[in-house]
């Protein structure tokens, strides 16, 4: 696994929808696994370059490219492992969200009859009580959270086959105890799967820079 630094230029960064596409070009021989990386804006503002920390299984490649380029030498995380009772500054953007079934205008008809048609949709968790409980979840079983501030980003609004859509990431600071570091470093990073080796990371919205857990020895 590697750690490196990035950076998307404006006009391939300007639909966060491409990023995670524009991304693969820095693994030219990749096949498209689930999730073989993930990736961190550091800094994200209109009409600017985003340097952003990409976390990936293969070292990613310098290649000429005007959209994305390597801004450092790719550091290996051969040796990645905790301890229990281990305790971790962390950072994490990522996109609590819950599912809510909503009532639609359209009819479909049942073998009892007429009724009225049932979706279910993804809303973001904007009360900082329910981000942390979310948080919380997630790392149910794999590490206790000592601390946490977390940080709304402003949405990202983003264009998919002409369609719009939007995210709402939040920033979570703080510090964490390693319960079981097995799991704890498969749930959050190095899974297995019949397909292979992939990143697992925490919540939805991935391919828009969520889910990537940074961790610091303190």
């Amino acid at each position: 696994m590697y750690l490196s630094k990035i950076v998307l230029s404006w006009p391939a960064c300007r639909n966060p929808y491409q990023w995670h596409r524009t991304i693969w070009q820095l693994f030219p021989n990749h096949q498209e696994a689930e999730r073989s990386f993930l990736f961190s804006c550091i800094d994200h503002r209109p009409g600017k370059n985003i340097s952003a920390l990409l976390f990936s299984i293969e070292k990613p490649e310098r290649i000429q490219s005007k959209e994305v380029t390597l801004s450092e030498e790719p550091k290996s995380l051969a040796g990645l492992s905790f301890k229990p009772g281990q305790m971790l500054g962390f950072r994490l953007t990522a996109n609590p969200t819950k599912v809510i079934t909503e009532q639609t205008d359209e009819i479909h008809m049942s073998p009892t009859g007429a009724g009225m048609n049932q979706r279910k949709i993804r809303v973001p968790l904007i009360k900082r009580e329910q981000q942390e409980d979310w948080l919380k979840r997630k790392l149910d079983g794999l590490a206790v959270v000592e601390n946490v501030m977390p940080q709304n980003e402003p949405p990202l609004y983003f264009n998919r086959k002409n369609r719009g859509g939007k995210i709402v990431p939040v920033t979570f600071e703080g510090i964490l105890r390693v319960v079981n570091p097995e799991k704890f470093k498969e749930q959050i990073y190095e899974k297995y799967n019949e397909k292979g080796e992939y990143i697992a990371g925490i919540g939805p919205a991935k391919a828009f820079g969520c889910g990537l857990m940074m961790v610091k020895r303190i």
